[in-house]
């Protein structure tokens, strides 16, 4: 956060070591239709024409559900199903433009750049345990860490049943495991995102988002899920539930921070992280944990100039306490 070019856009700073930053920045353009390791910071970024919104995704977020609201937006009838590679999905999706086009989208001071994030220990934990684990691999969460903590990112770990995968982070590691700092360019330009919400506050932070730009009454609180499991032979053909097995308003499912879902994330991290381990995880994935503490510690909306200026401050106090250790 303290880079030189990120003081000079207004973003901000650490003291922590800059070894795990990704560069260079990739530019519009690069992750057309990628969604893989090597893509770039924007590959699951897609808009709301409508309302004018740029919302910019991150796996292990909850964007599969923002996706399938985009479908239900454009009225896609299966708005269930798994939106992936539909072809209308495809057709809104950012990387789908041409490089000028979204530069130029982005930049825009009347479209709203939107983008959640999510616990940095329970969002690597989620990646190993539907990715790894949930792959059959016969690996540990603390074998998995050490995997992506290794400094060597050229190498490939082979022990995995679902292929190799990259060691060390990089703009190559995994998207699932990747920094979320490193998404939607706020590492390098955080002032730039007007709207910052959080998984653990969905509920609040979904509908005052589609509030602001006019898509709740329209869509919002209109849009249905199965109000309970349902299961689909076929991911990619799932249709609206009838009235009365349906739970009404998008992301409305008492993700409030205090719900059983985030009370089992809460068992999982006490199951499967050590101290040492945790320790371990917040000095790799350093830029995310700094990012969520200083979301968590506002009320309300966050801009991204907020947060921005929190951190530009405590960067600041922590530079003046070096240098008077210096003298």
């Amino acid at each position: 956060w303290c880079s030189s070019n990120a003081a000079s856009t207004g973003s901000t700073g650490s003291n922590s070591s800059s070894e795990n930053e990704p560069a260079p920045l990739h530019p519009f353009g690069c992750s057309r239709y990628s969604m893989t390791g090597g893509s770039g910071p924007y590959d699951r970024a897609v808009i709301f024409p409508e309302g004018k919104l740029i919302f910019c995704g991150i796996p292990k977020v909850s964007t599969s559900e923002w996706f399938k609201f985009l479908r239900f937006t454009a009225g896609a009838t299966d708005y269930l199903s798994m939106a992936h590679y539909k072809p209308d999905f495809n057709r809104l999706r950012l990387d789908g433009m041409r490089p000028e086009t979204q530069k130029e989208l982005w930049d825009s001071r009347t479209w709203t750049r939107a983008v959640f994030i999510r616990d940095p220990a329970q969002r690597l934990l989620s990646a190993y345990l539907d990715k790894i684990a949930g792959g059959g691999n016969n690996v540990s969460f603390a074998e998995f860490v050490d995997v992506i903590a290794n400094p060597e990112i050229t190498g490939h770990s082979s022990g995995m049943k679902t292929g190799p995968i990259q060691t060390g982070l990089s703009w190559f590691t995994d998207p699932h495991w990747r920094p979320q700092a490193w998404s939607c360019n706020m590492s390098e330009d955080l002032p730039h995102i007007d709207y910052v919400g959080t998984l653990d506050r969905s509920a609040f932070h979904t509908k005052n988002l589609l509030e602001r730009v006019g898509l709740w009454d329209s869509y919002g609180k209109h849009y249905r899920v199965y109000n309970g499991s349902h299961s689909s032979t076929n991911p990619h053909g799932i249709h609206p539930p009838a009235l009365h097995e349906s739970r009404i308003g998008f992301m409305q499912d008492g993700s409030t921070g205090k719900s059983g879902h985030h009370r089992n994330a809460q068992q999982k991290i006490d199951r499967y992280y050590s101290p040492e381990l945790m320790e371990k995880v917040r000095q790799l994935y350093w830029m995310d944990f700094e990012l969520w503490d200083a979301v968590q510690q506002s009320d309300g909306a966050v801009r991204g100039v907020d947060i921005a200026e929190k951190l530009k401050k405590e960067c600041d106090a922590r530079e003046i306490a070096k240098e008077t250790e210096v003298i």
